[in-house]
């Protein structure tokens, strides 16, 4: 791994073990051009050393997943569901019930936990440096991160992500806001502000959408509110989506911080309870247009101005892209 993936929230159960997929060639996360076998680490919470430890899912002995395994009560350490052989935190073998043959000749991959942005993120070394998300450097108040895994095409959802007017639509009555039949904003202009091998920004009206290829990252940036997004794909059609809304925060303006945080607050377990069906919306959609492009092949015609964002996506696959269908 070249970089660490984002997995969980950082409210993630202490209880039990984790199974956790993570994609095997992390150099760029950009979309896939074949496909990969994941790579699954078992994750769990060390109540000893108050840490989170992370191994390969995979028994060296008889080849079973430790993720259903169990762990030790006493020790802490990682225990096989087959045969009862454990592992510390290191993947060092700690315990092999059944001999007292010397316990060297068993170790598994040890991989690291480590937290930013209220996010959790798994790396193989300990030396690699969490990633620099200007917006989420930004004063703003978050709401609670969704995380979702399905299996759709990685840049048909990051060309959802880019899809500003598509909202109102899919997601009908889903907020009071959200509206099909309203007149829609103002998306009579668009402009680029750059374009180069790390992404490319651009303004549709007063919205700014960026793209940044580390992480499938898209944020849509509006007056006070920004929704930010990373797309992980695993392989060319399963893939991690992880999101959030973001709400601008103003020291100046005191009154209006806190009525943003309380707005937050009450509006949170709302968002956390419907960010499923939301998401789901997106990927009834998405099936769609995938049984569609399997058939005819991928065209898009450009209706408008806001449709330059996806448009920039497809030139950049095209530029700088590893994908072989871009």
């Amino acid at each position: 791994m070249k970089q660490p993936i984002p997995f969980a929230d950082s409210s993630l159960s202490k209880q039990g073990i984790h199974k956790i997929p993570i994609p095997v060639d992390t150099t760029f996360l950009r979309p896939l051009s074949v496909d990969h076998n994941n790579e699954n680490v078992a994750v769990w919470w060390n109540a000893k050393e108050q840490n989170w430890n992370a191994v390969s899912d995979m028994c060296p002995h008889r080849q079973a997943s430790l993720s259903s395994g169990i762990i030790n009560p006493i020790t802490n350490d990682i225990k096989c569901r087959y045969h009862g052989i454990e592992f510390n935190g290191c993947g060092k073998c700690t315990l092999i019930p059944s001999s007292n043959y010397n316990k060297n000749i068993f170790s598994v991959k040890k991989y690291y936990i480590k937290e930013k942005y209220n996010l959790l993120w798994i790396d193989d070394t300990d030396d690699s440096e969490l990633p620099f998300i200007e917006v989420l450097e930004e004063k703003n108040e978050k709401f609670p991160w969704n995380i979702y895994k399905t299996d759709i095409s990685s840049m048909l959802l990051v060309e959802n992500f880019l899809d500003s007017i598509h909202v109102d639509h899919v997601h009908h009555g889903m907020l009071p806001t959200l509206d099909r039949y309203y007149k829609l904003p103002d998306y009579s202009s668009s402009k680029i502000n750059w374009f180069n091998e790390t992404g490319f920004s651009c303004n549709i009206t007063a919205v700014e959408i960026t793209y940044l290829s580390q992480y499938e990252i898209t944020t849509v940036k509006a007056p006070i509110i920004s929704i930010i997004s990373m797309t992980i794909p695993y392989n060319s059609t399963h893939i991690s989506s992880i999101s959030t809304l973001l709400f601008e925060l103003n020291d100046k303006y005191f009154i209006r911080t806190m009525i943003t945080k309380i707005f937050v607050k009450l509006i949170a377990f709302y968002i956390k309870l419907r960010g499923s069906d939301i998401f789901n919306q997106d990927v009834y959609i998405i099936k769609t247009q995938e049984e569609n492009i399997k058939k005819y092949g991928k065209k898009t015609v450009k209706s408008g101005p806001a449709d330059l964002p996806m448009i920039l996506y497809n030139r950049w696959l095209k530029k700088y892209g590893v994908r072989k269908d871009s």
